[in-house]
């Protein structure tokens, strides 16, 4: 089969073509499809005009034209539009109806309309960008939030199916489908598991000692930098030999503030000492991950309840798990599908903060229980949230459209 993947930006250094389209891309490759994977990389213009192949996966970024507002963003569209219908493909499946692939899925969709064109239009979303998601997040201006709310309304309604990343997704895309279309609920999965380095090696070389180590992998998206810095506080009292290393980075100051605010709390109980057990490592490059992952002995996802942590998909915590490192999460979206409480990790109610720091202190001081959920948290990855095995239910849709029952 014939299938074409388009998608919104890059694959630096955002995650939704890296972490989402490409594995799904390489997992269709190895089952024998051909797969070419179209992207604007205009987050990332040094990768402009490279074409690749990433394990029978044809990526094709296209270039980029001369920055000229308005006719910039025309020309970028219309090279796209004009690689996809030369394609000949199968099956056109386009990630993130908003921005440049969601006009992409809009053109597309008429000219399937007018008979021009024939593949099958898939549309996939892995995040609510509309009222109560990433348009209040993110820094757009009014006609953008407008925009980008609107072109996800009508991509997710015009389309042959949606693929959903998460299960708050899949409802709000059945809300707007038209009645009998499939919408089948795909979560974020990884093509192979992660190589660690050895223990010590890791520790060596982030300098850290020999007492319990916390990872908090985040982008202050699921929670705020006061939120989180309350809970940290609350874990330096209690555990006086624990390291607690903090992964990523906000999209403004949330680094800085969650510092602040973490430097006041530790002044006001006079334990200025505090700050020398917290690492704030800032972003870091996927393929230095590992040893991070290796380093410590738990790892903690804290989320506020929202719509927008709802919907999201967290590849972090599938990148935790197959790491193998046990995790307390609160039980928001879609952690409550990856983690099985007491089994694969430790569930816990949204915004009770209180049993979240007792359950991170009794983990913390519990090296077979941690031993214990690490071993099934990989090995659940490994078995149900691995693309070799997604990527049944979305070769379903594309074999099958009109008869595809929901997943």
């Amino acid at each position: 089969m014939e299938i074409l993947f388009i998608g919104p930006f890059g694959l630096h250094p955002k995650y939704t073509v890296s972490g989402r389209a490409l594995p799904l891309a390489q997992a269709l490759a190895r089952r024998g499809h051909h797969i070419r994977l179209l992207i604007p990389p205009w987050d990332h213009p040094a990768d402009s005009g490279q074409r690749v192949v990433i394990d029978g996966v044809q990526v094709e970024q296209i270039q980029l034209p001369p920055h000229v507002p308005a006719v910039e963003h025309g020309l970028i569209v219309w090279r796209l539009l004009r690689s996809a219908f030369t394609s000949g493909a199968d099956v056109i499946h386009v990630f993130k109806p908003k921005g440049y692939s969601g006009v992409v899925a809009l053109v597309l969709w008429c000219l399937k309309r007018l008979g021009i064109i024939h593949a099958r239009l898939v549309v996939d979303t892995d995040d609510w960008e509309g009222p109560g998601g990433w348009n209040d997040r993110g820094e757009y201006n009014l006609l953008a939030r407008r925009i980008f709310a609107w072109q996800e309304r009508w991509g997710l309604a015009h389309c042959d199916a949606v693929t959903g990343a998460s299960h708050t997704l899949q409802s709000l895309a059945r809300s707007l489908a038209p009645r009998g279309r499939p919408v089948c609920y795909v979560p974020n999965g990884l093509l192979d598991l992660p190589d660690l380095p050895p223990r010590e090696l890791a520790r060596s070389q982030l300098n850290l000692g020999d007492g319990p180590v916390i990872l908090i992998y985040t982008r202050f998206v699921e929670i705020g930098p006061e939120h989180l810095g309350s809970i940290v506080a609350a874990l330096l009292k209690r555990l006086a030999d624990t390291y607690i290393l903090v992964v990523g980075e906000g999209l403004s100051d949330e680094l800085e503030r969650f510092r602040d605010c973490l430097v006041g709390m530790g002044s006001r109980a006079c334990l200025p000492s505090w700050w020398d057990r917290v690492r704030l490592v800032g972003w870091v490059e996927r393929a230095d991950l590992p040893c991070y992952w290796s380093a410590a002995d738990l790892a903690l996802f804290p989320c506020e309840d929202n719509l927008l942590t709802r919907s999201k998909s967290p590849l972090r915590l599938v990148e935790m798990m197959a790491a193998g490192l046990p995790i307390i999460a609160h039980g928001v979206g879609e952690a409550e599908h990856y983690l099985e409480h007491r089994t694969s990790g430790i569930l816990i109610s949204p915004g009770n903060d209180q049993e979240f720091i007792e359950a991170a202190s009794e983990l913390a001081l519990s090296p077979g229980l941690r031993r214990y959920l690490g071993e099934r948290a990989r090995r659940r990855v490994q078995h149900d949230f691995n693309w070799r095995h997604l990527v049944e239910r979305v070769e379903a849709v594309y074999t099958d459209i009109t008869g595809l029952r929901e997943l």
